[in-house]
């Protein structure tokens, strides 16, 4: 058999790789949401005070995309406004396209543990991207959004109409509903109370016992992730011991 002449070689491996970009460049592309470059149709051109994003600055994450791809950026965020994951791309600003992303995980310290957004709907049916605070049998999601308020005008009959707001992001907003096996989620408080009520009937003794030995007073996301890791464990456990008698 003859053996391909190394420029042959090179040539194919070339080809391989521009075939290779050329699909990179062509799905990017589809990556990118079509209502990008009208950004300031949605916010205007004025300066706004705040931001519409999640994180206050740009973190490094993945994105998890439709058709089973990991694409690594280096820049990127959510805008909780318009709820959309939102990268720096060639410089500038840039949203992704809703039906192409199914979730993102976002590192907020380099090297630290990822956060994880997935795309889901809220109760009006409408598409936004929640944090994933605890997973198991026992889940608890993170609805984070903001509003963007628009200048408002007062009438004056002394001076006519005149601006008494500037543009502005409203603070960071966010519910926390509970679900059981991905049943219907129940809107619940990072409190210890308040998740006991929304424990199942047959799940409220082991709750106690499991409340009592782990003695977490459940005030944050990270307080409840905790708390939903050992308690989970347990009821996975006792699961597997009824079903073995």
């Amino acid at each position: 058999m003859n053996k391909l002449k190394p420029i042959y070689v090179f040539l194919i491996l070339i080809s391989a790789l521009c075939l290779q970009a050329q699909n990179n460049q062509t799905f990017v592309s589809d990556l990118v949401d079509p209502t990008s470059a009208n950004f300031s149709l949605i916010y205007g051109t004025e300066k706004i005070k705040g931001t519409p994003y999640y994180f206050e600055d740009w973190k490094k994450g993945e994105v998890l995309t439709t058709n089973g791809q990991k694409i690594a950026v280096d820049k990127m965020n959510i805008d909780v406004c318009s709820q959309k994951v939102v990268a720096v791309m060639n410089g500038k600003e840039t949203w992704l396209n809703n039906a192409t992303v199914i979730a993102v995980s976002i590192e907020e310290k380099v090297g630290m543990q990822a956060f994880s957004f997935i795309k889901t709907q809220n109760d009006k049916d409408e598409i936004v991207y929640a944090k994933i605070i605890a997973e198991g049998d026992y889940s608890v999601l993170g609805f984070p959004s903001k509003k963007f308020k628009k200048p408002q005008r007062l009438d004056d009959y002394n001076y006519g109409s005149r601006d008494v707001k500037s543009p502005f992001f409203t603070k960071l907003d966010m519910d926390y509903y509970l679900t059981y096996l991905n049943d219907d989620k129940e809107k619940i408080k990072l409190k210890n109370k308040d998740l006991e009520k929304k424990i199942q009937k047959k799940h409220q003794r082991l709750y106690k016992s499991v409340s009592k030995k782990a003695d977490i007073d459940i005030k944050t996301e990270e307080d409840m992730a905790k708390f939903l890791e050992i308690f989970n464990k347990e009821v996975n456990q006792k699961d597997i011991n009824t079903s073995q008698n």
